[in-house]
């Protein structure tokens, strides 16, 4: 005759099963979880949509991109090397947001690709150096930060621009954006048949409407130190030291003011080199 088994001695093993099962739980959540791949500009994963790495030289890092949308979070700010590639293989309307800690800016001093829309948020700041070659269909450069879930959802609203961007290098794409607290271009921009944008703000919304720009202030001003060998000095500015070729585009040069949602038009020192009569505005 079988004797029922002691409460005591049941508790006991249903507790052991609920452990059991609590620990297989886990390994399938820990499982799933993507993991950063290493990469010749540091280890980076897919936070959202899909892509993989598919090259990984010293020399060449090759990104896929099989969703419309894809974000890319890197372990550490980019700082790229003359001799290498950064690639972003997509299909057009495509849109790539990397992401960068911010704790330092972000250095491109080789090439980078994009078929479609590459964007680069790093509130540090972002720099395209002297001798960068940027070949995209568009590119967002921003020094702040674009919320994953706007991002995601079709807004560009880029918050907390604080950081510099200045392109040093060559660039050619159908839109490009530059966003900051202190925008430049003392390198050459070719925007044929596109749109150019150099935009300065705390708040900047790029959108698909009759006034596609909205600029939010006021701009806070930073110090500079004596050290500092910043080309900026004094108040936050948009300057356009180098080469815009925007023919039969347009080309956008504009900062938020101390009353807001407002635009300044740049004087005409900073517009004499563009080589088109593309349209220079500030809305």
């Amino acid at each position: 005759m079988r004797h029922p088994a002691h409460p005591a001695a049941t508790r006991r093993r249903t507790g052991f099963d609920l452990k059991l099962w609590g620990w297989v739980l886990l390994a399938s959540v820990v499982g799933t979880a993507a993991l950063a791949e290493s990469t010749a500009l540091g280890p980076a994963e897919t936070r959202a949509g899909q892509g993989e790495f598919t090259a990984n030289t010293p020399n060449l890092t090759e990104y896929t991109q099989y969703s419309p949308k894809a974000i890319v979070g890197w372990e550490q700010d980019i700082q790229q090397p003359a001799d290498h590639t950064l690639g972003f293989r997509q299909e057009p309307g495509f849109a790539v947001l990397n992401v960068s800690p911010g704790v330092r800016a972000s250095n491109f001093f080789g090439t980078v690709s994009c078929d479609a829309t590459c964007i680069f948020a790093n509130e540090a700041g972002v720099y395209f150096q002297e001798g960068a070659h940027i070949d995209v269909g568009g590119l967002i450069a921003a020094g702040g930060r674009l919320a994953e879930s706007d991002f995601l959802a079709g807004q560009y609203i880029f918050r907390d621009l604080f950081g510099e961007v200045v392109n040093r290098g060559f660039m050619r794409g159908g839109d490009i954006s530059l966003l900051g607290q202190r925008v430049a271009n003392f390198g050459h921009i070719e925007t044929p048949a596109g749109s150019f944008a150099m935009l300065a703000g705390t708040q900047i919304e790029l959108r698909q409407h009759e006034s596609p720009i909205v600029i939010q202030g006021p701009v806070e001003t930073l110090s500079n130190s004596p050290s500092d060998p910043s080309p900026f000095a004094g108040p936050p500015s948009v300057d356009n030291g180098g080469t815009i070729d925007a023919a039969g585009g347009k080309v956008h040069l504009a900062a938020g003011d101390m009353l807001g949602f407002a635009f300044v038009r740049r004087e005409q020192s900073a517009l004499e080199r563009l080589h088109s009569p593309a349209e220079q505005t500030g809305s």
